[in-house]
C-alpha cells in the first residue's frame, strides 16, 4: 500500500530481491499514479515505484525525494 495524499494505492513490485518489506515500509518514494490498474501475479496494480536499475539488474535503487515533501505532491 503506498499513501499517495488523497488515497491509498495498492502497488505490486519486483523489488523483492532488493529490498526487504520491513525496509519498504514508511519509506518516502516517488510514485507514479497516472497509469491503468494492472494484474501481476494475480495481484492489481494501480501504481508504480520508481527506481533506478543497472543494466544488468544486479542493484535496483528507489527514487526518493532529496527533501521531506508530503504524500502525493506531483513529479514534474
Amino acid at each position: 500500500q503506498v499513501d499517495v495524499g488523497e488515497k491509498t494505492l495498492q502497488t505490486v513490485t519486483s523489488l523483492v530481491p532488493y529490498y526487504s518489506e520491513e525496509e519498504l515500509m514508511g519509506k518516502t518514494v516517488v510514485v507514479l499514479c497516472n497509469l491503468q490498474k494492472a494484474k501481476m501475479r494475480g495481484e492489481t496494480s494501480e501504481c508504480m515505484l520508481l527506481c533506478a536499475e543497472t543494466d544488468d539488474g544486479s542493484e535496483s535503487v528507489l527514487l526518493t525525494p532529496e527533501r521531506m515533501m508530503p504524500a502525493g505532491v506531483r513529479v514534474v
